[in-house]
């Protein structure tokens, strides 16, 4: 069997930038919920992402960090994401979004599942 064979598959719903994830997108995301067994939460994909700063460690085995698109910035977590070297950016980045509640402020937050070097 082939290493090919063997990796691991992620399901994508759609490629995104991040410059589209703004207060109505989360909106609308919401309004599919609730998510589970029979309503999957959508897995969104954004290419050659970049962090804006470098990540901070939490709890010794999570990323948190900025990540940039084409000058759009937007706050994302990998959870166990400090468990392996991080490839050299730009990255492709595979994730899903979740509603960031803080000091009365509402944002986007990227949850990530997947992250590789940049195709280019």
């Amino acid at each position: 069997m082939s290493a090919e064979a063997l990796e691991p598959k992620l399901r994508l719903d759609c490629e995104l930038m991040l410059a589209n994830l703004d207060y109505d997108f989360l909106t609308s995301h919401d309004a599919l919920q609730p998510f589970g067994m029979g309503n999957s939460q959508p897995m969104f994909f954004a290419r050659g992402v970049a962090p804006a700063s470098e990540p901070r460690v939490l709890k010794e085995k999570h990323f948190s960090f900025q990540l940039r698109q084409n000058g759009r910035q937007h706050a994302a977590i990998f959870f166990n994401g400090a468990e392996s070297e991080l490839p050299r950016p730009p990255w492709d980045i595979a994730f899903r979004i979740e509603r960031n509640e803080f000091e009365n402020r509402i944002s986007v937050q990227l949850q990530i599942t997947a992250l590789r070097s940049a195709v280019l």
